[in-house]
């Protein structure tokens, strides 16, 4: 098989340096590097670096034999991206031109910068989509994001169209939203989940079934991310305890400032009912909290398929959805509500919670969903597209 001797690997993933060890926040961790191995001798990563001096609760570690961080540190994001873009060209363009297949994951600023330096060097790139630049710019909670949606909309969907070959997260959703011209292009979720053993479903109807004094909810998302919807949980929440009575409490996993999350939690006067997790680990940590719930909810504005969901159908959870971006591909629709819509949530979180038949159909067809995204299939997947572009030349 013909080895390609580096690629260049872009987005704008944010690692943590301590002392040299590179770590993720579970997003680009170790197994996303094995799953071009097979097909290069090297990559290189360009991304947003930040330096810590001491050991930050639920990283992994995202090191690799054959990966060599290339890491912008002095770009913390929003504004830096413009008023720093020489800094970001330059180092680009240094590993472009040196570089046999350049990947890089959209959207991205950092990527879309990628793009104009291999058009200019005439290079070839591969892209993987991961979400939509106009749902998460326009719903970030800023005016800059929405005065930039329109630009950066159309700059990645002709950034797609483009490329050479395309990876999409979803089955249907960004296909149709940003489609690519080649015939070269996939689906297959970044989710990394493992094909769960029966037991795992087993476990979660019994916690169904069981007695008990309170009923918990969860939701994981980074906290600095106002699209993910805290506000619509933390609405429909106190609308589920004011007309219900029960005693439910919300817990929010997840890394990043929390001064936005706590203002809402103080504003609807819900500081017994929500408890803020903080950052878990992925794997095993995430899935210990799974398992202790009743529902996961996830009332995102912006999304591209959430791995959160698929890991909480593979634990045998109950979901509750917004029908943003692929998410209905993944539940029926009497389980969705549209973006921001804290009434209906609240309402179908009612009806699921007096109804346990109905949570257990909700928990056995979640996790025999789950199964289209176990690691097993998806890893074939990508290796038959992997093994169509290592074979065509730049």
């Amino acid at each position: 098989m013909y080895l390609m001797k580096k690629i260049l690997f872009v987005h704008d993933h944010l690692f943590y340096d301590l002392n040299g060890k590179i770590y993720s926040s579970g997003g680009l961790s170790r197994t996303v590097w094995e799953r071009f191995e097979n097909f290069y001798d090297e990559i290189e990563v360009i991304a947003r670096g930040k330096k810590i001096s001491e050991p930050v609760p639920g990283l992994v570690e995202t090191e690799h034999k054959k990966v060599k961080f290339n890491l912008l540190y002095e770009v913390s994001g929003g504004k830096d991206y413009y008023t720093k873009a020489d800094i970001i060209k330059n180092k680009l363009e240094k590993s472009v031109i040196k570089s046999d297949r350049v990947v890089i994951r959209l959207p991205s600023s950092i990527g879309l910068y990628c793009v104009e330096i291999c058009k200019k060097h005439k290079i070839k790139y591969v892209s993987e989509v991961v979400g939509c630049i106009w749902d998460s710019t326009w719903n970030y909670g800023s005016l800059l994001g929405k005065i930039t949606a329109p630009y950066l909309y159309f700059k990645t969907k002709k950034a797609i169209r483009n490329s050479l070959a395309c990876m999409y997260v979803t089955q249907f959703f960004l296909q149709k939203r940003y489609p690519n011209s080649s015939n070269l292009n996939i689906y297959a979720s970044n989710v990394i989940i493992d094909d769960f053993e029966q037991s795992v479903l087993e476990n979660h109807i019994n916690l169904l079934n069981s007695e008990k004094t309170s009923l918990n909810l969860g939701l994981i998302g980074f906290l600095n991310a106002k699209y993910k919807g805290f506000d619509v949980a933390i609405k429909a929440l106190r609308n589920v305890i004011d007309q219900s009575g029960l005693n439910i409490k919300l817990y929010i996993v997840g890394g990043g400032d929390d001064k936005y999350v706590k203002g809402l939690i103080k504003q609807y006067n819900l500081d017994e009912n929500v408890i803020i997790v903080g950052r878990l680990k992925a794997g095993e940590e995430v899935f210990r909290f799974l398992d202790t719930l009743d529902i996961y909810i996830h009332p995102s504005k912006q999304e591209g398929l959430p791995r959160s969901v698929i890991e909480a159908m593979g634990r045998g959870c109950p979901v509750l959805a917004s029908s943003i971006a692929g998410i209905p591909e993944l539940l029926d629709n009497e389980f969705l509500h549209k973006p921001g819509d804290y009434n209906k949530l609240s309402e179908q979180i009612i009806s699921i919670i007096k109804d346990k038949n109905q949570l257990i159909e909700m928990s056995k067809k979640n996790f025999s969903k789950s199964k289209e995204y176990t690691n097993e299939i998806l890893t074939e997947r990508r290796f038959n597209y992997w093994s169509k572009i290592s074979k065509i030349e730049n």
